[in-house]
């Protein structure tokens, strides 16, 4: 804050002193973390929310999103320094909620593929400089304030035996296979789906996915149908 006067002076000089204050205010941020959740673990078909508080004094104090705060959540696959991050890592936040002075941002991946992530909050105030957020205690420092983590699997094949042996018929109702709202297909990847009734033919390969909250694994279990046929009995000839 600066206090000022402005001084006249000459011979047709008549309004009287000035005075009045100028007040600056920093550009820079005054906190900010990576709020919740701390670490977790989806599938690849999961949705998965990340939120962030800042404070700036004077401007988050005030109800509804502060003016002049930019929020954007980060993602990396390597644990580094959230500063070298490339600017695609990066996505805009949105306003959530106050928090007692604070603001809070929060962003939702969705489809991420299967991997291990560390995860960042970055904000900025005008013309100020980026503040990188960590969890949980403020700016990121690598030690004591670090990245977020997140590991995404893909949702597992069924299990069952490889190879399932029948007596001179059945169907593809009779494999039996452990997972949730089994598909047969008759191909590992890609191909046409069966339907139950569908014949199995001896020594062919049927491959079982699983759908887990809507999401259907990737990968399949091959099954190999045995069908052992039983002769008819010999007639004997009457003698």
């Amino acid at each position: 804050v600066f206090n000022y006067t402005v001084y006249g002076n000459g011979l047709c000089y008549s309004s009287p002193d000035l005075t009045g204050t100028i007040t600056v205010i920093s550009c820079e941020i005054g906190w900010a973390n990576l709020q919740w959740p701390g670490s977790g673990t989806i599938t690849n078909c999961d949705s998965y929310t990340v939120y962030a508080q800042v404070w700036k004094d004077g401007i988050t104090n005030a109800p509804g999103a502060g003016v002049g705060i930019s929020a954007w959540i980060g993602i990396s696959t390597s644990d580094t320094d959230p500063a070298t991050w490339d600017e695609s890592n990066w996505s805009i936040a949105t306003y959530n909620t106050e928090v007692g002075n604070n603001d809070e941002f929060m962003y939702t991946y969705s489809a991420l593929p299967a991997g291990n992530y560390f995860i960042a909050s970055r904000f900025k105030y005008d013309c100020g400089t980026y503040y990188y957020g960590a969890f949980q205690g403020g700016a990121w420092n690598g030690t004591t304030n670090v990245n977020a983590t997140l590991t995404v699997n893909n949702v597992a094949a069924p299990t069952g035996d490889a190879q399932q042996t029948f007596c001179n018929a059945a169907t593809i109702s009779d494999l039996v296979v452990v997972g949730d709202n089994i598909k047969w297909y008759d191909a590992a990847i890609a191909g046409n789906e069966l339907s139950a009734a569908t014949p199995l033919v001896h020594m062919t390969h049927y491959y079982a996915s699983q759908t887990v909250n809507g999401c259907e694994s990737a990968t399949r279990l091959d099954v190999t149908a045995i069908i052992n046929v039983t002769p008819a009995p010999l007639s004997l000839a009457a003698k």
